[in-house]
């Protein structure tokens, strides 16, 4: 709330009646608490009147102020407050130099009263719109008589938060003509207690200081604000700021400097003024006593410590001045030194770009090889359990001897198989199934097969012939459709992982971990491979990712990594075995006259130890995280038709191992 002038007019030295007063008036005549007697309206305001009355008991007038009612609605709280709070203000206060405040209260019809001194004389704003600027002497004379009535109202923890020329009565009191009496305090802070609601704000936006704009904590040093824009108007005759409408006067106050004053004034006058005018609390003089004595004294002429404030604020300048000056020094010597540094400074960024270039095209690098690991995970997987399905489709066809598979691979000649014994033929497959990249399971399936084939061999339900057209085919089928093993195929997993971990490559060892895991989490998470195979992929994608990313031409000959085989291969269990069988017979010819009946016992065939799943490699152990797909392995279609049936050829004693151009993809 923004208080404005006239709230109470304060000239009091009407001795009739105030113009509009008469008989009519229902406050003519009134009798206040039995003590005062209503004899003239002497001033109003907004929100009520001034009255002159008799105090007949002791002979004595006095003014009263009145706020009546119907004039207060919903401000009544707030108008009984600052009632109560100026006669609070007053009572403790005894200066000659603040007006006098008797008795206070309510009338029965709740009109509000306060019965104060009467004076005699003119405000301040009268004096200054009739006469225009004062004599410095005059000025400091009225300025150190508001100075004695804010230091007692300052010692009572009273700030008065509205001084102002209109609260600033002039009477006659002796040989004095401008007796100060300081008026208002209906606004007043007293220590302890504060009328002052969040957000608002009391007072004249012309005279109140930055921290009272800005609703901070206020001490005496906001009053020394407003005396400074008093002492300001009376030595110019005019306010330090002026502006149509209050938001421009907040403005100015919170953050203009004061026009200076006119010429020819004490320079220590003026020096204090500025001091006053200053926009933190802490800048101003520390009370109203040492402001009266700085007024006196630069009124004398003698040295002020507004002087010497003033001298230090003048000195800002020049100091500020210098301190630029050196700044912009090193400045110049910083930018020749930085120009002088631009080349190396250039070739330094230029050099952390391409770093940070390499950098992220690794880290995509690597994130592709992850990606692509994974991917390859997934397209192995799928295709060898293609190509185990259809291993397993063409085993388990019966096989009649005028309809016998005897399918060879393409560009493999039918005279490269003679026929031959099924023991000879036995060790065959065993060799092919040790050259190629069959897992596990599918490796287990083909010795239960074959079993199943001499038990059926034993229970005469199958003919030998028979049994040779069968293990013929399986030959020609593992040689079409499953890769041959590649260097490094069958080492143990950890001696893989140890390599690949170890070996010369642009891989770091964080990209060598995201791929592992990849590849790893890939087979893992594979929910249709069987559980023994699991540890023979994850062997061929560490050796293949090896192959794929060592520098060296041979990482597998560096640091004695020699092919000794997995315990899942077919070359760990089953060589010691062909050793140790005994000679087989020699070749059925196919003219019967020239062929020897072959001993039973001879020609029943033994059983060929089935393969185990990897067990020396630690697929037990805790994978290392990832997975990545073999670029070796690849989708496989149907069982090439790579022969005739008819010819009575057989299949190729694995000379042919790899594919022929137009055969179908190896596993």
């Amino acid at each position: 709330m923004l208080a404005v002038d006239g709230e109470f007019d304060h000239d009091l030295q009407a001795s009739g009646p105030h113009p509009g007063a008469g008989d009519d008036d229902p406050m003519i005549g009134r009798e206040i608490i039995g003590q005062y007697v209503i004899t003239a309206k002497i001033g109003e305001g907004g929100m009520g009147e001034v009255y002159l009355a008799d105090q007949p008991a002791i002979g004595r007038r006095v003014a009263i102020k009145v706020v009546h009612p119907q004039a207060r609605g919903a401000e009544l709280d707030e108008l009984a407050t600052r009632f109560r709070n100026e006669a609070k203000a007053v009572a403790q206060l005894d200066s000659p130099h603040i007006v006098q405040i008797f008795n206070w209260g309510e009338l029965a019809d709740g009109t509000l009263f306060m019965a104060m001194e009467f004076l005699r004389g003119q405000t301040l704003a009268e004096l200054l719109r009739g006469e225009g600027p004062l004599a410095p002497a005059r000025a400091v004379h009225i300025a150190e008589q508001i100075c004695a009535a804010l230091t007692q109202a300052h010692e009572a923890g009273i700030v008065h938060r509205d001084l102002k020329p209109s609260n600033v009565m002039l009477v006659e009191r002796g040989d004095d003509p401008c007796f100060v009496k300081v008026l208002d305090f209906g606004v007043a802070k007293l220590e302890g207690s504060d009328i002052t609601r969040s957000g608002a704000m009391f007072g004249t936006p012309q005279y109140m200081s930055p921290e009272q704009l800005r609703a901070d904590g206020l001490d005496g040093r906001s009053d020394l604000y407003g005396l400074g824009v008093l002492i300001y108007e009376m030595l110019s005759g005019a306010l330090p700021f002026s502006s149509p409408t209050a938001v421009g006067f907040i403005t100015a106050h919170l953050h203009d400097e004061p026009p200076m004053l006119p010429r020819g004034l004490p320079r220590g006058l003026a020096a204090l003024v500025a001091q006053l005018l200053a926009k933190t609390p802490e800048q101003r003089p520390a009370d109203a006593a040492t402001v009266a004595r700085e007024l006196r004294a630069a009124l004398d002429g003698r040295a002020t410590g507004a002087r010497r404030w003033a001298r230090r604020r003048a000195l800002r300048g020049p100091l500020l001045g210098t301190a630029v000056l050196a700044g912009l020094a090193v400045l110049v010597l910083g930018g020749w030194k930085l120009w002088a540094w631009r080349g190396d400074t250039q070739a330094a960024l230029a050099r952390e770009r391409a770093e940070r270039a390499d950098l992220e095209r690794r880290l995509a690098d690597e994130s592709a090889a992850a990606d692509e690991a994974r991917a390859q995970a997934q397209t192995a997987a799928a295709a060898a359990r293609a190509a185990m399905a259809r291993a397993r489709s063409e085993r388990a066809k019966p096989r009649e001897s005028s309809r016998v598979d005897r399918r060879r691979p393409r560009g493999v000649a039918s005279s490269a198989l003679p026929r031959r014994s099924h023991r000879e033929l036995e060790a065959e497959l065993r060799r092919v199934l040790a050259a190629r990249r069959v897992p596990p399971s599918e490796l287990a399936d083909v010795w239960r097969s074959h079993e199943q084939l001499l038990a059926q061999l034993a229970a005469e339900t199958l003919s030998e012939a028979e049994l040779e057209q069968r293990l013929e085919a399986w030959i020609a089928l593992y040689q079409r459709d499953f890769a041959t093993r590649q260097p490094g195929d069958g080492l143990a997993l950890a001696r893989l992982e140890q390599l690949f971990a170890d070996m010369p490559s642009a891989l770091s060892p964080a990209a060598r971990e995201q791929i592992l895991a990849a590849t790893y989490d890939e087979y893992d998470g594979n929910s249709e491979l069987d559980e023994r195979d699991r540890g023979y992929f994850k062997r061929l994608a560490v050796a293949a990712l090896i192959r794929e990313h060592a520098d060296a031409t041979d990482p597998f000959a560096q640091g004695g990594a020699s092919e000794a085989p997995a315990a899942d291969t077919p070359a760990a269990a089953d060589t010691s075995a062909a050793a140790d069988t005994p000679a087989p017979p020699s070749p059925t010819s196919a003219d019967p006259q020239q062929s020897q009946a072959p001993d039973s016992s001879s020609s029943t065939p033994t059983s060929l130890p089935a393969a185990t799943p990897d067990a020396s490699e630690g697929d037990t152990a805790p994978p290392p995280p990832g997975l990545h797909d073999l670029n070796e392995l690849s989708d496989l279609d149907e069982l090439v038709d790579g022969g005739d049936e008819g010819d009575g050829g057989k299949a190729s004693d694995g000379a042919g191992d790899g594919p022929s151009d137009g055969s179908k993809p190896q596993l």
